[in-house]
């Protein structure tokens, strides 16, 4: 389950409550494979996430933004699944 930042690039495109099941095609179980995922990619990557909201799956294309410095918990755009790890 995702918290969508209001100033992120993720905001008007991925809901609060959206659960994202894949990311570019790969299967997502757990908020760090989720994380590693992002992490791996560059700003100005566009990430296609498969979601279920309100119990339909959509398709999402997200443009990552500006990673944060170290220690800020939220960055690109939202902040992943139950426990907050993106």
């Amino acid at each position: 389950m995702v918290r969508v930042l209001t100033d992120g690039p993720a905001a008007g495109i991925l809901h609060d409550g959206d659960v994202v099941i894949s990311i570019d095609g790969s299967t997502v179980t757990k908020a760090k494979e989720l994380a590693e995922h992002v992490r791996s990619a560059e700003p100005g990557n566009v990430l296609t996430l498969a979601v279920i909201r309100d119990g339909e799956m959509i398709d999402a294309e997200v443009t990552l933004g500006v990673r944060k410095p170290p220690g800020v918990r939220h960055y690109r755009g939202f902040q992943g699944f139950h426990n907050g790890l993106l």
